[in-house]
């Protein structure tokens, strides 16, 4: 499991005799271990676990802080103890946070240098599988040699045309992932949009906690219920592909759904997700604001300490 997280993780690269070397992606492995290129032993858990920043024993540490959290949070509601703004955004990312060390366990934290195989050829005797790497993907061997300009402020026009031209003129595929099944897709997406609702929905708990002004309490029931509902409108703008293939093979697609059936996004879809995302981002900014601003004026209760968990030390 390690193996895979660091290959995904852009963990593992390849290097010629002259010194030219290739970050391996996901992609390329199967080829690769079937033409004999690389094996599993070629990385090792030990060298994993000398790159990563955090060991077994490091993120069950983080695990018990963060459990100690939720319990503090949980036990002040359940002895009608008033919780900040603050605390309550606290449990949503202490929910956040165990759920993905639940699923990225295994996975390598912070793996800043790749681990190297260094190949018995230079980058012209390549065997054939690297070669169709190459040629697929020429921009992504980099010779060690030569030093990469600095990135400084000049570099931002150049980036904001980048994203500019990604955006409003490259063609972008819709097709699913490699041996994923309409099934599996759907439940994927169904996964991520019930734990983006989940996350939205603790910040909606706060509807009626004490604010110092009635406009800021105001504000964040707006925030919160327009972050659930661009949430469910990303979960059903992204679902609509799916179910327009889903009725293409059956013959029975609708002439309004025939644009998600295509395998590129379409121009108006994409500037749309980017709508929903900036103005998720603002919305997102706007409960934190509020989450600090309330801060000035907590109720005198907010600073009662519950006397069943006070002898219990914390962190």
């Amino acid at each position: 499991m390690a193996q895979c997280f660091c290959v995904i993780m852009r963990g593992v690269a390849l290097q010629t005799t002259d010194e030219w070397i290739y970050i391996l992606h996901g992609r390329d492995m199967e080829t690769l271990v079937e033409a004999g290129i690389i094996s599993s032993s070629d990385i090792g858990d030990r060298d994993i676990q000398d790159r990563a920043k955090a060991d077994s024993f490091a993120k069950g540490f983080t695990v018990l802080q963060s459990v100690w959290a939720f319990i503090n949070v949980i036990s002040r509601a359940a002895y009608d103890l008033p919780l900040a703004p603050i605390e309550l955004s606290a449990l949503a990312y202490v929910a956040c946070s165990l759920a993905s060390y639940a699923f990225w366990w295994h996975k390598p934290k912070d793996m800043t240098t790749p681990i190297v195989i260094n190949l018995q050829c230079a980058l012209n005797d390549l065997p054939k599988e690297l070669r169709d790497i190459r040629n697929a993907h020429p921009w992504s061997w980099i010779n060690t040699r030569v030093t990469p300009p600095e990135e400084n402020i000049s570099a931002i026009p150049k980036m904001f045309e980048q994203w500019h031209n990604r955006v409003f003129h490259e063609t972008v595929s819709r097709e699913p992932a490699e041996n994923l099944t309409l099934r599996d897709e759907i439940t994927t997406d169904a996964c991520i949009a019930f734990a983006a609702l989940a996350y939205c929905g603790i910040h909606a708990a706060a509807w009626n906690f004490s604010f110092p002004t009635s406009a800021e309490r105001l504000a964040w029931r707006v925030f919160s219920i327009a972050t659930l509902v661009l949430s469910f409108a990303t979960y059903t703008l992204g679902q609509l592909p799916v179910v327009a293939r889903w009725l293409a093979k059956r013959s029975l697609l609708p002439s309004f759904l025939k644009g998600f059936a295509s395998p590129n996004l379409s121009r108006q879809e994409t500037i749309i997700a980017w709508i929903f995302m900036i103005l998720y981002f603002v919305f997102r900014l706007g409960t934190l604001a509020l989450m600090i601003s309330s801060l000035r004026a907590l109720p005198v209760r907010c600073y009662a300490s519950l006397s069943s968990v006070a002898s219990i030390p914390h962190i």
